[in-house]
């Protein structure tokens, strides 16, 4: 972790958003801003290249972690119905909400977009940034799976070729283990490219749920504790089972994109 160290003497402080955590002391009108930037070792950079996927320990900690878990249970129990999510929602039930930074309060500020943003910058390009965001709620007992796919596969061909390079972030906000649901993902399987899908939308709650045409004999199960993120390339195959575990999944996925025209 990197900390840079700011100090203004007897003026205001206005804090201008940056891609980094920030703290700040007022002591005696000295005002001191600590910036903290997750700065990646280059093996989890090279595992990332390697692999199309990475785990990204404790980018979420702290009161923030606090505070995203405050507004994720609010929002599971049903108490920003509005727009969209007022149509999507149901109690106890598999919950895929769009865009929860515009809807939840305590994400509004969207730090933790911010701090992520910064981390996939690093695995992929400089002009990555963010695109949209999903609450995925999972609850204990629910069988449905996700299946193996591609983010890519979601693409019109006129949109793969306009996303150079795509990172999705799926964000823990609660532990989650392998009974429960947590990622999968095919080693190595986004130097292939993107490979054909099929529609099984009659065979799945996911609203145009696709399915790869792909080997997964290779897969391995990627368990989080609260406060991890997965990052993986937008050629990675990748799945999650239902949840037998006796936890509800609770899950924050960031989709990030090249903003560089191709």
């Amino acid at each position: 972790m990197v900390c840079s160290y700011f100090t203004y003497f007897n003026h205001d402080l206005y804090l201008i958003k940056t891609n980094f955590k920030y703290n700040y002391l007022n002591n005696n009108n000295v005002v001191i801003i600590m910036l903290m930037s997750i700065k990646l070792t280059l093996e989890k950079i090279q595992f990332y290249k390697d692999n199309g996927y990475v785990v990204v320990e404790n980018v979420i900690t702290g009161e923030l972690l606090d505070n995203l878990k405050k507004g994720y249970n609010n929002a599971v129990n049903g108490c920003y119905l509005e727009n969209d999510w007022e149509k999507t929602w149901k109690p106890d039930s598999l919950l895929q909400l769009p865009n929860p930074h515009e809807h939840i309060p305590e994400f509004q500020n969207k730090e933790h977009i911010d701090i992520i943003v910064d981390i996939a910058r690093q695995l992929e390009c400089a002009d990555i940034g963010f695109w949209y965001d999903q609450l995925i709620y999972k609850p204990t007992g629910n069988k449905w799976e996700t299946p193996w796919h591609q983010d890519a596969g979601y693409w019109q061909d006129d949109e793969v070729q306009k996303i150079p390079q795509a990172v999705t972030a799926w964000l823990a906000v609660e532990d989650v283990d392998e009974s429960m649901g947590c990622m999968s993902f095919v080693p190595g399987s986004h130097l292939n490219g993107r490979v054909n899908h099929k529609n099984i939308a009659d065979k799945s709650p996911i609203g145009g749920a696709l399915l790869a045409e792909a080997d997964f004999s290779n897969s391995v199960k990627v368990p989080l504790k609260a406060g991890d993120v997965t990052f993986h390339n937008q050629y990675t195959l990748h799945y999650t089972s239902g949840n037998s575990g006796s936890r509800n999944r609770c899950g924050l996925v960031n989709h990030l994109k090249s903003f560089a025209e191709a």
